[in-house]
């Protein structure tokens, strides 16, 4: 009886170290941030140096645009980056703000320099928050004052309660339980 016991002990603490292993893999808290570099005319800028800085920590990384033109930065931490490209015989071009946020591919698009000496900049302020077009996804990232000041946490009733105030969540019932279905994008 005592074998049969172990076993199950055994068998239930593997089954919870898998459990626990599959959820901690699925946490993501990078994005990634790409682009591509034209001239006025439309033609891509292969070779430019593409200077990416987080405006929080000062951590900067450096690409050099493809021979398509293209650059890619990846496992970035979430936060507002700086972005300054150039090239001899271009214009340095600055954009500042970008926005990263996690599991989120931004793509900057077409960023085009202009024809100029290399003392010559022109700067991009990030106004508006760029147009997802590399995924269909919806997602919200919740602040560690959000999850503070929402009452449900605080009287322990759960943090999932804060699914229900994002958009695109709907709540359904089934049986005794609730079950959180994301409402249909049109």
């Amino acid at each position: 009886m005592q074998v049969s016991s172990f076993f199950r002990l055994v068998s239930l603490v593997v089954v919870g170290a898998t459990m626990f292993a599959a959820t901690a893999v699925a946490q993501v808290t990078t994005g990634s941030l790409s682009g591509t570099v034209v001239d006025p005319s439309g033609a891509v800028v292969s070779d430019a140096t593409v200077t990416l800085i987080n405006q929080g920590s000062g951590a900067k990384q450096q690409a050099t645009t493809s021979s398509s033109g293209a650059f890619r930065f990846t496992f970035l931490s979430v936060g507002r980056y700086d972005l300054e490209i150039t090239k001899p015989g271009f214009r340095s071009l600055k954009s500042s703000g970008i926005a990263v946020d996690a599991n989120i591919e931004h793509t900057l698009g077409s960023l085009k320099m202009d024809v100029g000496q290399t003392t010559e900049s022109v700067e991009v302020s990030s106004a508006a928050p760029l147009v997802e077009s590399a995924q269909a996804q919806v997602s919200t990232a919740i602040t560690g004052e959000a999850l503070q000041t929402f009452s449900g946490v605080a009287e322990n009733e759960g943090a999932d309660f804060i699914a229900l105030t994002l958009p695109g969540v709907a709540s359904a019932y089934e049986g005794c339980s609730t079950v959180r279905v994301p409402a249909p994008v049109s």
